[in-house]
C-alpha cells in the first residue's frame, strides 16, 4: 500500500522549506546542523512531531539568530522579516513535484497548510554572544487517514 501524499513528511518538509525561501529570500535558513561560524544572522528551522489524524498538526520552531549585535537591533530586524510569514491570514501551500515531460519538474499544490498559532519568545543571549528569538508555530492541515 502506497503512502498518501498528504501523509508524506518529506513533502511537508519540502513545502515549509520552499515557502520560507521563496517568501524571505534574503534570509539564510538552515534545516540541519550546517555551520554558521561565518554568518552574522540566520534562522535555524526545526520541524517537530506531527500528530496524525483527519486534521494533522505539526509544531515548527524557528530560532532567529544574530552575532555581534549588542543592542538586539539586527535580531529585531531579522525577526521582523519572519513574523509576517506566519500571520493568521497566511496559507502555506503543501506541494509536490511532478514530471511535466522531458525531465522537467514542476511544483503542484496538493492542499493548504494553515497557521493555528504563533508564540514569539523574548530576546535572549546565548553562547558566543549570539542573540536569539525563538518562534514556535503550530501548523494544521487535512490528512487522509
Amino acid at each position: 500500500m502506497e503512502l498518501d501524499l498528504t501523509q508524506s513528511s518529506l513533502l511537508f518538509r519540502k513545502s515549509i522549506k520552499r515557502y520560507l525561501k521563496v517568501n524571505a529570500p534574503a534570509v539564510k535558513f538552515f534545516f540541519g546542523s550546517e555551520s554558521t561560524d561565518d554568518l552574522t544572522e540566520w534562522c535555524s528551522v526545526k520541524i517537530g512531531d506531527t500528530v496524525n489524524g483527519a486534521v494533522a498538526d505539526t509544531l515548527i520552531t524557528i530560532h532567529c539568530c544574530t552575532r555581534n549585535d549588542d543592542e538586539f537591533m539586527n535580531l529585531s530586524r531579522l525577526s521582523d522579516k519572519i513574523i509576517p510569514l506566519f500571520s493568521k491570514d497566511k496559507v502555506i501551500p503543501f506541494i509536490y513535484q511532478v514530471d511535466i515531460g522531458g525531465g522537467i519538474m514542476e511544483w503542484q499544490k496538493l492542499m493548504n497548510i494553515y497557521i493555528e498559532y504563533v508564540n514569539i519568545g523574548a530576546d535572549i543571549e546565548g553562547d558566543s554572544a549570539i542573540k536569539m528569538k525563538v518562534m514556535s508555530i503550530r501548523l494544521i492541515y487535512q490528512m487522509k487517514e
